[in-house]
């Protein structure tokens, strides 16, 4: 492919750019960028990202030319166009800043997925951007707190015209990084919250796409350091998670889900109502209507025999079970809570809830399938 007339035209338009008194024209290089076929991608077809599309015409395409030489050089320029225009694949980078979830090191989960400290997060645009947004939002010294996902992936190149009725051609993301921070607060347990997330496309990919997300979260920003074992062991444990049967990751998300928001809870009864939702959906909800009598009676018992194996242990875990579920009534049906439950503060029994969810998931995604309850209660 010959673009030495384009490297003319270009180191011509960017010599008139320097001159102040220049009316800076830039048709010659749109006529120079219409005149090459390989180059028709971009007469005004969209431009597919992963979660996101962009209408790209000639003038994009001259005015990434003339600023990507201004960064670089004109023969880098080209030589980026070329590798642009010869690739069938993009490689990546998919970027999520976690709040809550501290890291004094990096953790690689697995050959594409790492979490580090935000600082290792290699310098970029968008990093800054987050930065000022999270500084803004909350306080300077924000950014010791957090942590980011970084996923490495590729998607296929793809320009297309702008009728997207019949199709859907985003590729999206090949992970979800809500499924990881669920997973990776089991450890604690704590709440991690995705506050900023962005694709990092390569310095040689033309685009005029951004691809950044900023979410609304009205928590304050927490510091909860991961433990040292979550180093080691969630990867282990993410990697069965993937393996999970579709329907046993479905039994679970809401489990996963409401974990992290009691936990996020703006008040105890919010803590105390969706951790009684993640109790009923890891123990009761293969129930039919017909035979959800006797619930308290039912989740106490099916608990502690699934979690503990002698009667000590499971007495324990009975009355612990027993009290959660009356918290959760208590909240739900007056909408107050008593200071303490059944002589004990009421707030450490919902900590102490926490545990238990998280060490049933755990469980559940280590055996990976869900318990058959009538084998847990009769063996």
């Amino acid at each position: 492919m010959d673009f030495s007339d384009l490297k003319r035209v270009l180191d011509d338009t960017l010599k008139q750019n320097d001159n102040p008194n220049a009316l800076k024209p830039i048709s010659p290089l749109l006529n120079c960028i219409e005149g090459i076929p390989e180059l028709k991608i971009f007469n005004g077809l969209m431009q597919i990202l992963p979660r996101s599309a962009f209408r790209f015409d000639y003038g994009n395409l001259a005015s990434w030319l003339i600023n990507h030489s201004k960064k670089t050089t004109i023969d880098q320029t080209i030589e980026h166009l070329q590798q642009y225009i010869d690739s069938n694949e993009i490689p990546s980078q998919f970027v999520s800043v976690v709040m809550g979830l501290k890291v004094t090191k990096k953790c690689i989960i697995d050959d594409k997925i790492k979490i580090v400290p935000w600082n290792e997060l290699n310098h970029s645009e968008k990093k800054e951007m987050a930065e000022k947004h999270l500084k803004n939002r909350f306080f300077p010294g924000v950014v010791n707190k957090l942590s980011c996902i970084i996923h490495n992936f590729a998607f296929k190149k793809y320009h297309a015209t702008q009728d997207f009725k019949n199709s859907n051609p985003f590729q999206g993301i090949p992970c979800n990084h809500q499924e990881i921070i669920h997973c990776a607060g089991l450890f604690g347990p704590i709440a991690p919250t995705i506050m900023v997330d962005y694709i990092l496309f390569p310095d040689w990919m033309p685009t005029v796409g951004i691809d950044y997300g900023l979410f609304h979260s009205w928590e304050t920003p927490s510091e909860y350091e991961w433990p040292e074992k979550a180093y080691e062991d969630f990867p282990k444990l993410y990697d069965k998670y993937k393996t999970l049967p579709s329907s046993a990751k479905e039994k679970i998300k809401i489990p996963l889900y409401r974990l992290n928001s009691a936990m996020k809870g703006q008040t105890i009864i919010d803590q105390a109502i969706d951790s009684g939702i993640a109790l009923e959906a890891l123990f009761l909800s293969d129930l039919s209507k017909n035979e959800r009598g006797e619930l308290n009676f039912k989740l106490k018992t099916r608990g502690s025999r699934y979690l503990r194996s002698s009667f000590d242990d499971r007495k324990k875990t009975y009355k612990l079970i027993g009290d959660l579920y009356e918290i959760r009534s208590q909240a739900i049906h007056s909408g107050r809570l008593k200071e303490n439950t059944n002589k004990e503060p009421t707030g450490i029994l919902i900590r102490k809830g926490y545990e238990l969810i998280a060490e049933t998931l755990i469980k559940i995604i280590n055996e990976g399938k869900i318990p058959e309850w009538d084998q847990v209660l009769l063996s």
